[in-house]
């Protein structure tokens, strides 16, 4: 069969795997998740490959790698490796890009590289280092930084955009390279008693306000 199911209706399924690899035995091979326990240790999608998250969310502990498509669905995918040196690389954008984003292992830390990223919702760090896009991050909602430290989120000279119209908020310490508003009309939340730098362009399209 070309799709594969994960749980069934009115039971859950626990899915735990140490790494998945999905190439795909044609172009439209995939698997649908229908259930919101599923993890996996690294994640990749192959170039013939359809991973459909629907609803549910998606833990990952190690790597990310999307060569094929990734339906985000109003899910979330959360990293949670406890080491260093974790990866998200491949197809991050337009019909693969992340519904929510979370990182949270305080001795864990990912990097974009020079992969864009599009998160359609909020892109939050709990705890841990993430090394930002040296090319372009788009976030659609809210870009939350609770550890606030230097460390926590690395610009890596890149670019983060704002570009839809709904009220994003900021939240914890950071310091962007080049940051920009990319639609009008938007109101931009800088939450009260954080501290937010700019090394590189700053572009507000929108209106800014304080929370």
């Amino acid at each position: 069969s070309d799709g594969f199911s994960l749980g069934t209706s009115g039971n859950a399924l626990h899915f735990t795997v140490q790494n998945i690899t999905h190439t795909g035995k044609s172009d439209v091979g995939q698997i649908i998740l229908n259930s919101n326990n599923f993890s996996v240790g690294n994640l990749t999608i192959g170039a013939s490959g359809t991973l459909n998250a629907n609803s549910y969310n998606i833990k990952v502990g190690g790597n990310y790698s999307n060569s094929g498509t990734f339906g985000a669905g109003t899910g979330a995918v959360l990293f949670e490796a406890s080491d260093v040196g974790n990866t998200l690389t491949g197809t991050m954008t337009g019909s693969s890009k992340f519904n929510n984003i979370a990182f949270n292992n305080a001795d864990g830390a990912w990097s974009f590289g020079s992969n864009s990223a599009e998160v359609g919702g909020n892109f939050s760090i709990g705890a841990g280092s993430v090394t930002a896009p040296s090319t372009n991050l788009t976030i659609a909602g809210d870009f939350i930084n609770t550890p606030s430290t230097p460390t926590s989120f690395v610009h890596n000279s890149g670019t983060v955009i704002l570009n839809t119209t709904g009220k994003s908020e900021l939240i914890g310490d950071t310091t962007f390279n080049n940051f920009t508003v990319a639609t009008g009309n938007k109101n931009v939340l800088f939450e009260s008693g954080d501290t937010f730098r700019f090394n590189g362009l700053l572009t507000l399209t929108g209106s800014a306000h304080d929370s």
